[in-house]
């Protein structure tokens, strides 16, 4: 069992009385106003962000926290893993948070907490015994999601909720916070059936298509078909991925607590199960 902190125990509380949708959506709007620029290179600062890997290194270029927040990386700094028995890529830069087999549509996160995928998915819900990868991405981190599989999506999901914080504190401490928050899920049809859930988080306001588009519930722009390591939404800011797959089709090369990038390989195709 992990312990809290006294400054976690604080954070939980303290936002357990913030009107969160709200807030967030505040905080959405500030990080897009030219009002958030002098706060652009605190946030570089304290969150530790390595701009020598974005397309613009000059901290000073970015006139909106949010153009900092929804970055792009220097092209072939992410290559995808195309060697052969490859299944899975990561869909982003991340940490790994919890990886393994559902029971019963349940997968059991951390000290007691329990994801439901009954309720995150809806009638997108797989089997029972799903395997389930959680993806937490820091404030640090590139917050672009690339699709993990060769696929086409024919369309999102989305599911209006809450805003809490995802960082693993507040996982540990808000009872089903996955299937609370706001979110959006994508159904891959291809080689693997893989469902992808974005979830939002505090002082996310929004998560848009590589054009810029809101993501809403209806058609998707990848319905033609995505390759793996390909763009497919971004946050506005840190959030969690969550993946699901039928169990046994591919082995996890993963390991709670793992730094994972975009495009590199997370798991490989059984030989029993291997993709044509």
């Amino acid at each position: 069992m992990v312990l809290p902190t006294v400054k976690d125990t604080l954070l939980v509380s303290l936002l357990s009385i913030t009107p969160k949708s709200l807030t967030s959506s505040a905080i959405g709007s500030l990080a897009r106003s030219a009002l958030s620029k002098p706060l652009v290179r605190y946030y570089v600062w304290s969150n530790g962000i390595d701009l020598d890997e974005a397309e613009c290194s000059d901290v000073g270029a970015y006139a909106t926290l949010g153009e900092l927040f929804t970055r792009g990386l220097k092209p072939g700094l992410r290559p995808v893993d195309d060697s052969p028995g490859v299944a899975v890529v990561s869909p982003c830069d991340a940490e790994v948070a919890f990886v393994g087999s559902a029971e019963d549509h349940g997968a059991a996160l951390a000290d007691g907490r329990r994801l439901d995928l009954r309720k995150l998915l809806g009638d997108r819900v797989g089997a029972p015994d799903d395997d389930v990868v959680v993806f937490y991405l820091s404030p640090r981190d590139y917050h672009r999601v690339h699709s993990p599989v060769d696929g086409a999506v024919a369309d999102a999901a989305h599911v209006p909720g809450e805003r809490w914080a995802v960082r693993p504190a507040f996982v540990r401490a808000i009872d089903g916070l996955f299937e609370r928050n706001e979110r959006v899920t994508m159904r891959f049809a291809g080689p693997l059936p893989l469902s992808a859930t974005l979830v939002a988080a505090f002082g996310v306001g929004h998560m848009t298509w590589p054009d810029g588009a809101v993501v809403a519930t209806g058609p998707s722009p990848h319905a033609g078909g995505v390759a793996r390591g390909a763009h497919l939404a971004t946050f506005g800011l840190g959030s969690t991925v969550i993946l699901t797959a039928p169990r046994g089709a591919v082995d996890w090369d993963l390991a709670v607590g793992d730094r994972v990038k975009v495009g590199a390989k997370v798991a490989t195709w059984r030989k029993a199960a291997r993709a044509p």
